[in-house]
């Protein structure tokens, strides 16, 4: 008879289970990336309502846009980067990567909190060289610069 080893990570399939359950198996590969993928999808919904309700235009397209599109591909991302974490079988990866989409989880939250806080101001998000961005925001540019370089 042989014997099953466990994986150190539960493997997250989609074959016939329901979207509750796979989201279940994400949160019990990584929470905090799985949270952050449920938040930027839950996002998506209101940039989308911000597209359709907010006719203002910020360097010549629509407000919501660029949040939109962060929102999409930030969920791809995180989702499919947790279901990958789901088939790491040797421990020490798993540690390494683990923490790496933690940090990541970080790095998209904090993204996605200055996109849409930056549209709510009236105001561009990326390569924004006016007078008034460069006293409040450049911590917050900083620290997206470094979070980009991770």
């Amino acid at each position: 008879m042989s014997s099953q080893t466990q994986t150190a990570t539960p493997t997250v399939t989609t074959a016939g289970i329901s979207p509750a359950r796979f989201v279940r198996r994400l949160w019990e590969v990584n929470p905090p990336l799985t949270l952050v993928g449920l938040m930027v999808t839950a996002l998506l919904a209101v940039t989308v309502a911000g597209l359709i309700l907010d006719q203002r235009l910020i360097t010549g397209a629509p407000a919501w846009l660029k949040p939109a599109k962060f929102a999409i591909s930030v969920a791809l991302y995180a989702f499919t980067f947790v279901w990958m974490l789901g088939f790491v079988e040797r421990r020490r990866f798993l540690v390494v990567l683990a923490a790496t989409a933690t940090v990541t989880a970080v790095a998209f939250a904090l993204e996605m909190v200055i996109l849409v806080m930056q549209v709510v101001r009236g105001r561009g998000s990326h390569f924004n060289v006016q007078r008034d961005w460069i006293p409040r925001c450049s911590a917050r540019w900083d620290s997206r610069s470094w979070f980009s370089g991770l």
